[in-house]
């Protein structure tokens, strides 16, 4: 096993080589056309009065998480006092969590921190012995959080100490997402600039791998639509999977205007991803896709969609 710092690296070291391979370096030929996206530019600030009823973005970048309108993308408020905010998620009721890592002197610790919609002060924190990467929350409130050693951690209603469940085959994770079963999918990589899939089913006590059809090594990011497993199959292109006998079946593609897509969050008609290549945080349509419906600057590695409690 690689120690945590060798596992750290490593996974830098995909990170740029995926970036790399799409071809987002300063060379601007290199570049896919974005075509003229509906709205761009420098971000705006909104009350937050006046966007705590609708549906917002959270947007994390190690140090902030900023917290954005939809579909208008202002800026409602920034979350501080993160050292390494990593990849976030929602749950049911509109609340985010936050996975953060951090190194001392005894090693590593992980904390995850919850945010009520809108709310500018935590209302809980989780901690853990491992440093997360990313997490997802089911449909009865379990969270889930996915390090980067390769290991996943459940709270139970997201509460208390987690059940610790063995790295599978991928060496580190990148992102997890629940379907409507309660089973747990996840990215990582399985070697250098390779990226791999695995499950975790409900009631299994094991990371299993998770085939997609026809076969492909995705990208980073991935998601639940309500339907389908969401995965990103390359830096401007997702795939649509049912889940047919343990394994996905594709069932559709959908292509989107953009340089070098990270992680994404879907929910209903809304689309928000994290595009590394232009430092952006960009919407779509979903699943029309193709060009953005709103495009704002700023640098993010981590995204949520974050929507309005209705009790």
């Amino acid at each position: 096993m690689l120690s945590v710092i060798g596992r750290r690296s490593v996974f830098g070291a995909v990170m740029v080589a995926l970036i790399a391979l799409a071809g987002c370096g300063s060379e601007q030929a290199n570049m896919p056309s974005l075509g003229a996206p509906a709205s761009k530019g420098k971000i705006k600030t909104q009350s937050l009065k006046s966007a705590l009823s609708g549906t917002l973005v959270y947007a994390s970048n190690e140090s902030a998480v900023y917290v954005l309108s939809y579909p208008k993308g202002s800026l409602v408020q920034t979350l501080t006092g993160f050292v390494d905010a990593q990849n976030i998620c929602s749950d049911a009721d509109g609340n985010v969590w936050i996975p953060e890592g951090n190194y001392n002197q005894s090693g590593y610790e992980g904390t995850i921190v919850e945010y009520a919609h809108g709310g500018a002060s935590s209302i809980a924190t989780l901690n853990e012995s491992d440093y997360p990467e990313s997490c997802a929350v089911d449909s009865t409130g379990n969270l889930a959080v996915a390090n980067q050693d390769g290991t996943v951690a459940i709270f139970h209603g997201a509460n208390g100490v987690p059940k610790y469940y063995p790295y599978g085959e991928l060496g580190g994770l990148y992102s997890a997402s629940f379907d409507s079963k309660g089973d747990l999918f996840l990215t990582g990589y399985i070697a250098t600039r390779l990226v791999g899939t695995e499950w975790l089913q409900k009631g299994h006590s094991t990371l299993d791998s998770f085939t997609l059809h026809p076969h492909m090594y995705p990208h980073v990011g991935l998601a639940w639509d309500g339907k389908h497993l969401v995965v990103a199959a390359h830096t401007s292109d997702i795939n649509r999977y049912s889940i047919i006998g343990g394994q996905g079946i594709r069932v559709g593609s959908l292509s989107l205007s953009v340089c070098c897509m990270g992680h994404f969050a879907i929910h209903g008609s809304a689309m928000a991803i994290t595009d590394a290549g232009y430092n952006r945080v960009q919407y779509f349509a979903y699943p029309k896709g193709g060009s953005p419906t709103k495009t704002i600057t700023l640098s993010s590695s981590g995204i949520a969609i974050s929507v309005a409690p209705t009790h």
